[in-house]
């Protein structure tokens, strides 16, 4: 039985993830991260060193900021994974090797930097399979909107 593909547009700004054929992404969040500037400054948090998306502003002043994504060109690749790890099995709470992924890729995107995303996908989490799509409108006609 084959599995809903998951839909993926990763912005400087914002993610948008969910699965193909909704009205909607299922999570949506800022493209954040923040590591912490010194250890153990918050009591409760224990081993937790990043912080994602919205996690990031309720500690924003203990945190280092990290955006790595600009002007759609993904600047950290480290971050960026870490960005994908947090929205398949913190914001969706799905392992990413269990269904087909579109990710969405600015217009200008380089033949390096779309080698390098394939080559990310596959090391860091195994993916059933994977497949770039342009961003803008494509992303709301994989999420089921009408145009």
């Amino acid at each position: 039985m084959e599995k809903t593909p998951l839909v993926c547009d990763y912005g400087s700004g914002f993610s948008k993830v969910g699965f193909s054929g909704t009205q909607a992404p299922q999570a949506v969040f800022p493209t954040i991260l923040g590591k912490m500037k010194h250890t153990n400054v918050l009591e409760g948090l224990g081993e937790q060193d990043w912080f994602i998306g919205a996690e990031t502003q309720t500690n924003r002043t203990e945190l280092n900021m990290y955006y790595p994504i600009s002007r759609g060109a993904i600047t950290n690749w480290d971050n960026v994974e870490k960005i994908w790890h947090y929205s398949f099995y913190h914001s969706l709470q799905i392992a990413p090797e269990q269904h087909p992924i579109l990710i969405t890729e600015a217009p200008l995107t380089s033949k390096e930097a779309k080698s390098r995303m394939t080559q990310a996908q596959g090391q860091g989490m195994i993916c059933t399979s994977q497949r770039p799509l342009r961003s803008g409108n494509s992303i709301s006609t994989h999420h089921g909107a009408e145009n």
